[in-house]
């Protein structure tokens, strides 16, 4: 009988992950919760500013410093835990899946927030793929299609190469559950577990959750006429520190810059279509202690935005996961770009553009805005599409995830 659920994870635990992770949850439902932080063991040059990610007024968190402190936590465990990694597959944590197999542990994945992906499988490619927009001028389009070719065939040559070292090789990596929302993280537990034996069970993305606990409730802004801005923390976020995509910005752009122009659109927009703003604060944005207003006067509301965006007329946005909420929810959206942005978070919007089928203004063109009509309301936005790509592709409980979780586990193990 399942007695404690353990996180491991190597991306920081922060206040709204107590949320998103459903550790109340699990707690009435009378399990036990702990959590292991081994960022500095897997994740090089993440110390500096790591203990800003991590907070410390929650029961059982854990910073592990070294692999003999984390094979001690773990040789004490038994099949009564039940292990959740939120942790990569990759060569780096392959030391972490080799001692819950020696311990033969109960583990594994849970796939509730797949997003977009770049098409690159790495950030070198990214920016050849951006210098090739830099220079496309100079090159003529079939050499460009070449050397494109030629990246596509040795970017399957890994795939092809990854999947015969599976086939052949047992994976180190033997989760004994993967739990996922929507298509695309249903194909990558099949990819990455294809002969692994390991249930797959279907829910819905974390973000549905939080439809769920407001669906009941009386909309908080529901008297309001105003537009939703799905803040992404853009200059300042701190998941820079562990992921493999740079800066958010570009080297020659500043957090000054971003706002500035962010907020220049924000003043035309307003004006233009008679509505105020108001903004969705991304939940590790600290906008307090800044020496400046990064948004002028416009109200910021913290951990609302399932409400904000429920009681809007429509959405802007960069490439918030929170978009997906705004499909489900039907809301025409318009995202923003920018030349402040780096090469990586500049594809990125134009990927979540294509995705969700919606239009993309690129607010560093102030002629361009000010002069062209843009389309707020697509009628041939991909939302049903995006959500079941993202969100849920089959009909699942209208219940809390970490409840449908609990079931699930009781019911396996």
């Amino acid at each position: 009988m399942t007695k404690s659920i353990i996180f491991i994870t190597e991306f920081g635990f922060s206040k709204r992950d107590t949320a998103r992770y459903g550790l109340n949850v699990l707690r009435k439902r009378g399990l036990n919760t702990r959590v292991l932080d081994i960022a500095k063991l897997t994740r090089e040059g993440y110390i500096e500013g790591h203990d800003e990610l991590d907070i410390t007024d929650i029961n059982n968190l854990e910073s592990i410093g070294n692999n003999q402190k984390l094979k001690s936590i773990l040789s004490s465990l038994t099949n009564e835990d039940i292990i959740i990694c939120l942790v990569e597959t990759r060569k780096e944590s392959e030391f972490l899946f080799d001692m819950l197999n020696e311990n033969s542990l109960i583990y594994g994945f849970i796939f509730f927030g797949e997003l977009p992906l770049l098409p690159s499988k790495n950030l070198s490619v990214v920016a050849i793929s951006s210098l090739h927009t830099r220079i496309v001028s100079r090159i003529k389009l079939n050499y460009l299609s070449a050397i494109k070719e030629l990246i596509n065939k040795y970017l399957l040559l890994i795939e092809i190469k990854n999947f015969f070292k599976r086939l052949f090789i047992k994976s180190k990596f033997q989760p004994k559950f993967v739990f996922v929302s929507g298509l695309k993280a249903y194909k990558k537990a099949k990819i990455s577990f294809f002969n692994v034996d390991c249930a797959i069970i279907n829910t819905h993305s974390l973000d549905y959750d939080n439809l769920i606990d407001i669906k009941e409730k009386e909309p908080l802004f529901s008297s309001e006429r105003y537009v939703t801005f799905l803040d992404d923390y853009k200059p300042y976020h701190p998941d820079n520190l562990v992921m493999n995509t740079g800066e958010n910005l570009n080297n020659n752009s500043s957090p000054e810059d971003y706002y500035s122009e962010l907020n220049e659109f924000f003043n035309f927009f307003e004006e233009k279509e008679d509505i105020k703003i108001l903004i969705a604060a991304h939940p590790r944005a600290d906008y307090k202690n800044l020496a400046f207003k990064p948004f002028q006067d416009r109200e910021i509301h913290y951990n609302k935005t399932a409400e904000l965006i429920r009681g809007c007329k429509f959405v802007l946005g960069h490439n918030s996961a929170s978009l997906g909420i705004a499909a489900v929810l039907n809301k025409p959206i318009l995202l923003l770009n920018s030349d402040t942005f780096s090469a990586y978070n500049r594809n990125y919007v134009d990927l979540f553009s294509k995705e969700l089928g919606v239009g993309v203004v690129n607010i560093s063109n102030r002629n361009q805005y000010r002069e062209e009509d843009y389309c707020l309301i697509s009628e041939s936005n991909l939302y049903k599409e995006y959500i079941a790509q993202y969100i849920k592709y089959k009909e699942t409980s209208e219940i809390n995830s970490w409840d449908f979780f609990v079931n699930s586990i009781q019911k396996l193990f």
